[in-house]
């Protein structure tokens, strides 16, 4: 439940509010309450080897299940037990709005407005023509199951657990929130023009 304000140390920065040659006059506004927050939902995220639960962790961005040699993986997305396809390619990305401007959009996700609460499954590199992305309410349990060849679970950029056929990740709304320090007028909109142009 702290508080964070986001400096650019990078190339594009959608989380950031502040340049560095600015983190002076932001600090004092910081340290006067001219700033409001914005809440960030996150995910819980469990991985399951041989029925057996491995690792528990949470993100703000984003769950990528990817393949760990030059041979294709099958993933099958569930949303509450419901399959919505089998992915056949490279891996999935499944975002926060957060994450969506992130690794998903690279691979062709939609951007979602941060404040929203939701799942996004983007396929990467899908070797299949009816591959799309797909947009899922956060009070869905997303699974995941990993079928033929292994692969790796990587949460939020940091690689978590290596994954074999028949490996679940399910994937639910966490209790938890990020607050995001905001001290610009610009609305979501106004950066996504200006950062992606």
């Amino acid at each position: 439940n702290i508080p964070v304000m986001g400096i650019n140390l990078g190339r594009i920065g959608f989380m950031t509010e502040v340049e560095v040659d600015e983190l002076e006059s932001c600090c004092d506004r910081l340290l006067s309450g001219d700033y409001r927050l914005e809440k960030r939902m996150m995910m819980d995220i469990s991985v399951e080897q041989s029925g057996e639960v491995k690792g528990v962790f949470s993100a703000l961005n984003d769950v990528v299940i990817s393949k760990t040699d030059a041979k294709m993986i099958s993933v099958d997305l569930y949303a509450n037990d419901n399959k919505i396809n089998a992915y056949v390619g490279d891996g999935i990305i499944i975002a926060t709005p957060t994450g969506s401007t992130g690794y998903s959009l690279s691979a062709g996700g939609p951007v979602a407005d941060p404040c929203m609460e939701l799942f996004l499954a983007s396929p990467i590199c899908a070797h299949m023509l009816n591959s799309r992305p797909a947009v899922m309410p956060a009070d869905k349990d997303i699974v995941l199951v990993l079928s033929g060849v292994g692969g790796t679970v990587t949460i939020d950029g940091i690689e978590a657990e290596k994954i074999s056929d028949g490996d679940k990740v399910t994937i639910t709304k966490s209790k938890k929130f990020v607050n995001i320090m905001k001290m610009s007028k610009c609305s979501f909109y106004d950066v996504l023009i200006n950062k992606l142009s």
